[in-house]
């Protein structure tokens, strides 16, 4: 072996792993739609927002917690685990629509984008949701 030849080591280097990460992306057609691809990373985002944000804030949380509002009822009161059923809707929530969205993106492109702003904003709002009630309580 030659000391101007690079040492092969069996497995591939930082860079050839990047190209083959890439490359395994591009064949979900989804993902070469830059802005599709921002509202994805958008939402995973905010919903790991919401995970750290209860995670954090969860042990100062009084008993129960305004969850509820309405008119006829005023403000209604829940038990603070019931906010842990929050990120589970949303990861379900998350999951469905993205996978629907990369599903279909090839037939229509429209939809699925359409589909990815509606879970960006859904997260979103639930991300702003949870600030509020910690407003109220802490």
């Amino acid at each position: 072996m030659n000391s101007s030849e690079p040492r092969k080591t069996g497995r591939p280097s930082l860079i050839r792993r990047f190209q083959l990460l890439r490359s395994r992306l591009n064949a979900v057609p989804l993902f070469t739609n830059r802005y599709a691809s921002l509202i994805l990373l958008g939402s995973v985002l905010f919903f790991f927002g919401v995970i750290f944000l209860l995670l954090w804030q969860y042990a100062y949380l009084p008993p129960q917690v305004p969850l509820f509002y309405t008119q006829t009822f005023a403000l209604r009161l829940a038990d603070k685990q019931t906010l842990l059923f929050f990120p589970l809707i949303l990861f379900g929530l998350v999951f469905t629509d993205a996978a629907l969205a990369i599903s279909i993106y090839k037939r229509e492109p429209i939809i699925a984008f359409l589909l990815l702003c509606v879970l960006l904003f859904t997260v979103f709002f639930s991300f702003i949701g949870l600030i509020k009630i910690f407003s109220l309580v802490l």
